[in-house]
């Protein structure tokens, strides 16, 4: 997994692919035992459940293997959701590639993608309905978690909120 480790905004970037064409130093690289771990956890990470949960633990800047620790954020725990799980995955993925821009950026001095993330909230959605399943969480909580800062999430009300 490809972790931004720090410069956080309004969305964690985790992802089970390459994120960018030049390599950027505040990427970070993960490991799992497989493959259908990797899937998973990146699809749990990607939540609005863990986003608001990051909100409660971190500085909003820095992400890291702790934050997952913290979570409890294991392939096994999710073993009754996991092939619905896989499959947001692969949405998932597809959407973020398909949102991406390609930009030259002079601080890195090369090209990098931009992601459109909130562009992808609707899969992201559906995560966390499956996740509000999973953990028993009622309508009201899952309502709470999907509108959790969807104000500066999707960028109502001035300026894009998810861009790398």
């Amino acid at each position: 997994m490809h972790i931004k480790d720090y410069g956080e905004t309004y969305w964690i970037f985790p992802f089970s692919f390459v994120p960018y064409l030049t390599p950027i130093k505040s990427f970070k690289k993960l490991c799992f035992v497989s493959e259908e771990a990797l899937m998973v956890i990146t699809t749990v990470l990607n939540s609005n459940l863990f986003y608001w949960f990051h909100t409660l633990i971190s500085d909003c800047w820095h992400f890291g293997q702790w934050h997952i620790e913290q979570f409890g954020a294991n392939a096994e725990v999710y073993s009754d959701i996991k092939n619905s799980l896989y499959q947001c995955h692969e949405h998932l993925v597809e959407s973020y590639k398909s949102n991406r821009i390609c930009r030259y950026d002079s601080r890195i001095k090369g090209d990098l993608y931009e992601y459109r993330i909130s562009l992808s909230k609707s899969i992201i959605d559906k995560i966390d309905i499956l996740l509000a399943k999973h953990y028993g969480f009622t309508e009201e909580e899952l309502d709470y978690i999907i509108n959790y800062d969807i104000k500066y999430r999707m960028g109502i009300g001035g300026g894009s909120s998810d861009d790398e």
